[in-house]
């Protein structure tokens, strides 16, 4: 319901307060942190963001989707030295999965290194 606020409807005040309460009743939910995460960067709250990013990462490692929105985080939060990071542990986990080569390609393009190291 947080992620329908957030995303579909816009309402902020309604996703805030949805994801309070998913996190009250799990605060380990690792997808209910990726998307809080998420819902952080759009109310550019950045160092709340990475928190919760951290956290989701933490709780489910393995999850190359927890991953990708911990990296969009990390893009979003200006912190490109991460996002090489957890692309690289994705692309590990998921080779074939395509978002752990576009979000290392767009950091190292925001480092302006995107044509000096492999994808």
């Amino acid at each position: 319901m947080a992620d329908t606020a957030f995303y579909w409807e816009w309402n902020w005040t309604k996703a805030q307060s949805l994801f309070t309460r998913a996190l009250a009743l799990d605060p380990h939910e690792p997808d209910v942190l990726a998307s809080y995460a998420m819902f952080k960067c759009s109310t550019r709250e950045f160092d709340g963001a990475l928190r919760f990013a951290d956290q989701a990462v933490s709780v489910d490692p393995l999850n190359p989707t927890i991953l990708l929105r911990a990296a969009i985080v990390q893009y979003l939060a200006r912190r490109h030295d991460l996002v090489s990071q957890t692309c690289e542990r994705m692309k590990e986990l998921a080779p074939e999965f395509a978002e752990g080569y576009r979000w290392k390609g767009l950091s190292l393009r925001a480092l302006g290194r995107a044509h000096s190291e492999p994808i």
